[in-house]
């Protein structure tokens, strides 16, 4: 890895790092989920009535400590989803929305190398936020008070948050060829209903953006093997391969 590679590298986790955006959907991936779950499992212990606790039962399976790390699991594999997939589209997006790709051509650094780093970044940050979020599910979950079983599960909420996270990638691959992240978050959104459709007919564990909410207890019937749990790493390889190469070949003045 040279060290031209290096300096571009930490230029582009700087842009990630000041970015309101990516701070904005920082906070809300890490707490928000878990404060859902959090809640979810309140009113279920204190048998609340309403439409929150009726939707909160349809996800808790098991209970203590296997219910709340599984509603936080299955919460976070569509938010972070989401929330991941809106920042890698803007990542990549906003070069050419705000034309500042133009600044690129006159560099010694390749394109190529800037795709790189931007989906190495953006792969860190995805780490990052996972790793926040299992402190904070764990944290709240012993403020929440004594429950049956152990958090020996906290691995789960983990894991689901970075393959969501490395599903999003295929975006930054749509933003690139469309030359805004618009269109790579009406494939976002597609692919969400996709996911539902697939789960409903039971027959998503082969389709790598189920695989995080299967894993976390979407479908009681229905868990997908390790080879499927790898899916998501194999999205994520391509999608960085296409993106790269995509941003090798761009001219200027061609959509």
């Amino acid at each position: 890895m040279s060290s031209l590679f290096l300096v571009t590298l930490r230029f582009e986790a700087e842009k990630l790092r000041r970015s309101n955006v990516v701070r904005i959907a920082t906070l809300i991936l890490v707490f928000f989920p878990v404060a859902l779950a959090a809640g979810g499992v309140t009113a279920l212990r204190t048998d609340l009535q309403g439409a929150f606790a009726a939707k909160a039962s349809l996800l808790v399976q098991g209970e203590g400590w296997n219910a709340y790390l599984g509603m936080c699991a299955q919460v976070l594999s569509v938010g972070v989803f989401l929330g991941a997939g809106f920042v890698c589209a803007w990542t990549f997006g906003r070069e050419f929305e705000q034309n500042t790709i133009v600044n690129l051509f006159g560099l010694s650094v390749g394109r190529r190398d800037f795709a790189l780093a931007k989906c190495l970044t953006f792969i860190a940050w995805v780490l990052i936020i996972s790793v926040f979020v299992t402190i904070v599910t764990l944290v709240v979950g012993v403020a929440l008070g004594p429950m049956s079983g152990s958090p020996g599960g906290v691995w789960l909420p983990f894991l689901v948050s970075v393959l969501s996270g490395l599903n999003a990638l295929p975006l930054a691959w749509v933003a690139t060829v469309r030359r805004s992240y618009l269109p790579a978050i009406a494939v976002l959104l597609g692919i969400v209903v996709m996911v539902q459709l697939l789960m409903i007919i039971g027959v998503g564990a082969w389709f790598p953006w189920s695989v995080p909410g299967l894993l976390a207890g979407f479908s009681p019937t229905l868990r997908p093997t390790f080879i499927q749990c790898l899916l998501p790493l194999v999205v994520a390889v391509i999608s960085i391969w296409a993106t790269s190469l995509t941003w090798a070949r761009l001219e200027l003045g061609r959509s």
